[in-house]
């Protein structure tokens, strides 16, 4: 009888281990890479036509101009910005007609791009 006890505690254990502790962790665990998901595309509407160069060459002019505002707003919530947005338009214009033509567009856009972003979003906090 002593042998069926220990067989069925064990199993308690295991299933109080795996209700208690692992389930829960792996709930966290989802949790936090939905998060992580929901902010990477936050952050793909806002950058996302900056992320390669098929992505800049595929635009026309005024889903680009779109685009910079969208970014433009983004970083003003109170209407103020330090970001002029014709000079974001012309700089990316600019980005996507000249840089784009070698591999390396997607390098080149967040060294010269990515700066300046950061540096306005710093300022609207």
């Amino acid at each position: 009888m002593k042998l069926i006890v220990t067989k069925q505690s064990c199993k308690l254990r295991k299933l109080a281990f795996e209700v208690d502790y692992f389930l829960v962790m792996v709930d966290m665990a989802i949790g936090s890479l939905n998060s992580r998901f929901e902010e990477l595309q936050a952050s793909r509407e806002i950058f996302g036509f900056l992320t390669s160069s098929a992505n800049l060459k595929s635009l026309d002019a005024s889903e680009l101009e779109g685009c910079c505002t969208i970014l433009a707003m983004t970083f003003s919530p109170d209407g103020s910005s330090d970001i002029e947005l014709n000079d974001l338009i012309s700089k990316v214009k600019s980005l996507a007609i000249h840089l784009c033509q070698t591999y390396q567009c997607q390098l080149w856009i967040v060294i010269l791009i990515l700066p300046l972003l950061i540096t306005s979003y710093l300022l609207c906090l």
